[in-house]
């Protein structure tokens, strides 16, 4: 139980240095600090029932740190909750199946939010998403903050040949579009994305009503449900 967090915070350290080799970095903490916790919380309270019997000192130390990790002990369940909370997808099961059925060497682009799950239910590449979008490396960063205001130019553009372009220039295959993102309250709402890319996109789209994603030819759609329209490019 002890070595947990230990394993964690190295696993933290390497996946920093060879980063996105090893995945997230922050994940390597997330679940294992959390875990710890809970484990400690029991070991601890055990220890205090022992000392509780042998020395007035002993007892105060353990009922000290029994007080400590029990404060802590809500907030760590909560993270440890929000960290699991968000592999449930099940509502979006059905894109998936058929995105896994796609050949294993596409591209898909969309709004960065909706790209997140897509490796990991579907073992596909995207052009970009919210998780991996991290400014830790000067260089990576530019790449994808390019990627960013490039995806939310053709997602919200009204030029079928800008799209094109797009698709080819980027070898993108097939774009996603959420059919959500394209209702007059989303639009109003003015909550597209995290800034400084909000702030843009709300600037782009101002006084713009017609949209590409209204006027997509019928046989270009490959997937279409209540939420989600994929189409091939």
């Amino acid at each position: 139980v002890w070595f947990l967090p230990l394993s964690g915070v190295i696993l933290f350290i390497i996946a920093k240095i060879f980063f996105f080799y090893l995945y997230v970095p922050k994940r390597y903490i997330s679940y294992t600090l959390p875990l710890f916790l809970i484990m400690a919380v029991t070991l601890i309270f055990e220890k205090f029932l022992e000392v509780k019997k042998q020395s007035q000192q002993k007892y105060y130390l353990a009922a000290f740190f029994l007080f400590l990790l029990v404060f802590c002990f809500p907030f760590m369940v909560k993270m440890l909750g929000n960290s699991l909370g968000g592999t449930n997808q099940e509502e979006n099961a059905q894109l998936y199946n058929f995105i896994s059925a796609l050949p294993k060497d596409i591209l898909l682009a969309g709004h960065p939010h909706d790209m997140d799950a897509i490796p990991l239910f579907t073992k596909r590449k995207v052009y970009l998403n919210f998780e991996l979008s991290h400014p830790m490396y000067s260089k990576y960063y530019e790449m994808i903050k390019e990627r960013t205001y490039k995806v939310f130019y053709i997602y919200y553009t009204s030029d079928s040949q800008k799209f094109d372009a797009f698709c080819k220039l980027e070898k993108v295959d097939y774009f996603l579009f959420n059919q959500e993102h394209f209702e007059p309250e989303y639009l109003e709402n003015k909550d597209f994305y995290i800034n400084p890319f909000n702030a843009h996109i709300i600037k782009l789209l101002e006084n713009k009503t017609n949209f590409y994603y209204n006027h997509i030819p019928e046989e270009r759609i490959v997937f279409e449900d209540n939420k989600f329209l994929l189409i091939s490019c």
